[in-house]
C-alpha cells in the first residue's frame, strides 16, 4: 500500500481549507477586526469613567477597559486551541457586556437606578447651541 502525496497529514496550509489563494489572510483579519472591537468597547467604558462615572460602576467599567485590553492581546498573540479559549472568552465577554448594557437601560443593575446624567454629545458650536434653544 503506497501513501500518495494527498495522504494523511500532507495537506498545504493553504489548500487545507479550500478556500485558496486568501484561505491563509482570513483568520488574521477576523483577528486584527476582532480584537479591534474589544478595545473599542474597553475604551468607550474607559472613556466614561475618565469623564464622571465613578463608584461602584466606575470600578466595574475599568474591569471591563482592562478585560476588553487583555483579551484583545490574547486573540491577536495566541495560536490554536488557546486561540479557540481566547475567542470564546471574547464572545461571552461582549454579549456579557451588551447584556448588561440592556439591563441597565431597562430594569436597572447593581441597585444603580436607570437615570441618564452622562452627556453624549456636548454642542462645540454656536450654531448647535442655538439650534438646540430653538423650538422646531
Amino acid at each position: 500500500m503506497a501513501m500518495t502525496s494527498e495522504g494523511a497529514g500532507s495537506r498545504e496550509p493553504a489548500t487545507a481549507g479550500g478556500g485558496g489563494h486568501g484561505s491563509q489572510r482570513s483568520p488574521i483579519v477576523w483577528q486584527g477586526l476582532s480584537a479591534l472591537l474589544l478595545l473599542a468597547m474597553g475604551g468607550i467604558h474607559l472613556y466614561l469613567v475618565l469623564n464622571g462615572v465613578g463608584g461602584v460602576l466606575g470600578l466595574l467599567f475599568v474591569l471591563n477597559a482592562v478585560g476588553a485590553l487583555v483579551l484583545a492581546v490574547a486573540i491577536v498573540a495566541l495560536r490554536r486551541g488557546p486561540l479557540l479559549v481566547a475567542s470564546v472568552l471574547s464572545l461571552l465577554f461582549m454579549v456579557g457586556t451588551l447584556l448588561a448594557l440592556v439591563l441597565a437601560l431597562t430594569i436597572g443593575l447593581f441597585g444603580i437606578p436607570r437615570i441618564w446624567t452622562f452627556s453624549w454629545c456636548r454642542p462645540r458650536s454656536s450654531w448647535s447651541r442655538s439650534a438646540r434653544s430653538s423650538s422646531w
